[in-house]
């Protein structure tokens, strides 16, 4: 299943920071030395350039990894948008990825995709935006969530949209056509509305008494 591969396996996009480490460390207690002819090039110097190779390696690697997952979550989110209709369906969903776990929580997971993917690129604004559907689509549920866990998802969808909101303005200048989709902070507020009238309906349930 592809949304319990994207939810439970996210792209390794770690650097080996021990490696990295040792060699930053070494490059500090070397200074550079112009270059003798006869001995070659410096191999403090030709240190350095490897480490400025091996960060672009990792840039690009991790963009690619990042552009594979937002297409996986794209198809994902339309499967989840047309047939998670009912909390019985989001249960049916949950044991489908993780079997016989009660503990686990799409709000939760999906707060953990935001965190792992709030840097100020197109791809993650891609990401976000993809994200944002699926948790519309969470709380237009009959209630199938923690709701102190939506909350803190939704704060960390807004932090995200503040971090993006630059790059996404640029984007917008730049393209000519901005009918696509919606504005990523536009999504977080649908979101954040969606959620207060939730707990306004529930609020009225609460408050009526019964005939």
């Amino acid at each position: 299943m592809v949304l319990k591969e994207i939810l439970l396996f996210p792209p390794k996009q770690e650097e080996k920071k021990t490696d990295k480490a040792e060699k930053e460390t070494d490059g500090a207690k070397l200074p550079a030395q112009n270059p003798d002819p006869e001995k070659g090039p410096d191999p403090v110097v030709s240190q350095d350039e490897g480490n400025v190779n091996e960060q672009k390696d990792d840039i690009n690697n991790k963009n690619v990894d990042r552009k594979l997952h937002a297409a996986l979550l794209s198809l994902s989110a339309a499967l989840f948008e047309k047939s998670i209709t009912d909390d019985t369906a989001l249960t049916q969903l949950a044991d489908k990825i993780v079997p016989g776990d009660s503990a686990f929580s799409f709000p939760r997971e999906l707060k953990k995709m935001v965190e792992r993917n709030s840097d100020a690129t197109a791809n993650c604004l891609r990401i976000m935006k993809i994200t944002s559907r699926m948790i519309i689509s969470l709380i237009k549920l009959n209630g199938g969530y923690v709701q102190t866990e939506v909350e803190s998802l939704l704060e960390s969808l807004s932090k995200a949209s503040d971090n993006m909101l630059e790059l996404e303005g640029l984007m917008m200048f730049s393209s000519s056509d901005h009918s696509t989709t919606k504005p990523f902070n536009s999504l977080v507020k649908e979101a954040q509305d969606c959620l207060e009238e939730k707990k306004k309906h529930a609020q009225i349930l609460v408050t009526t008494p019964a005939l």
